[in-house]
């Protein structure tokens, strides 16, 4: 049976063959593929024209870049967290972005990275520390990591922050775990700021689930957090 074309009882392409381009379906229909498939062979190209958009609601592997886990919003709380549920061993590495307002004037904000039970871990923590566009420095070991360390940061209208950061390596037990990144904010006289900061646990063997950032006064008035896995493939 050889032909170009088939169609269901009401005339509809299913399967229509021309010029050697081969189209299922047709203008909002819906195809799905019950059981695997392959979608060209090695060497070929899949083009998706524009205007179209790739819904994935299963686990899409192979394909590089970040995946999206979780992400929250929240006001007069005194900390915030990302828990075992999303800090898994699917990644190796972790973006994350921080930003609000403080509830107190000439706050900084401190982290603890969380244990497989989510308890916080306080101890042997090494802070580095930069102030971007100047020459203050921080270097210490403790029981907690700083974001800032300059100065603190307003509670005013124009005085929040913005941390970009990287949560690296938390669930291996011979590489240490870190959270490495930048953060802008206002000082208590609307001075702006920028630091790099750098916090490792001293620990390589030990396996981290989860963050936690806290005001190391008051509450946060206003926090924002998104957490994207970086994918290893």
């Amino acid at each position: 049976l050889k032909v170009d074309t088939i169609q269901d009882a009401d005339g509809n392409n299913i399967i229509n063959e021309n010029s050697n381009a081969v189209t299922i379906g047709k203008a909002a229909d819906t195809v799905s593929i019950p059981g695997s498939a392959t979608l060209g062979a090695s060497g070929k190209t899949i083009t998706i024209p524009s205007g179209c958009t790739l819904t994935n609601s299963g686990t899409a592997t192979g394909f590089g870049g970040t995946t999206f886990l979780y992400a929250t919003s929240g006001s007069s709380a005194s900390s915030v967290s990302v828990s075992s549920t999303y800090i898994t061993t699917t990644h190796d590495l972790y973006l994350i972005f921080l930003s609000g307002k403080m509830g107190t004037d000439n706050a900084n904000i401190k982290g603890q990275f969380l244990d497989s039970g989510g308890s916080a871990v306080a101890s042997n923590y090494k802070i580095n520390s930069s102030r971007i566009g100047g020459s203050d420095d921080f270097s210490g070991v403790s029981t907690y990591f700083d974001l800032n360390n300059v100065n603190g940061i307003g509670n005013d209208a124009n005085e929040g922050f913005n941390v970009v950061g990287y949560l690296q390596n938390p669930t291996s037990n011979t590489i240490t775990t870190s959270f490495d990144g930048i953060i802008n904010y206002s000082t208590t006289s609307d001075s702006s700021r920028a630091e790099s900061f750098s916090c490792k646990r001293a620990d390589g063997t030990e396996q981290h689930y989860g963050i936690t950032f806290y005001p190391n006064s008051g509450t946060f008035a206003e926090i924002k957090i998104s957490v994207h896995g970086i994918n290893k493939t």
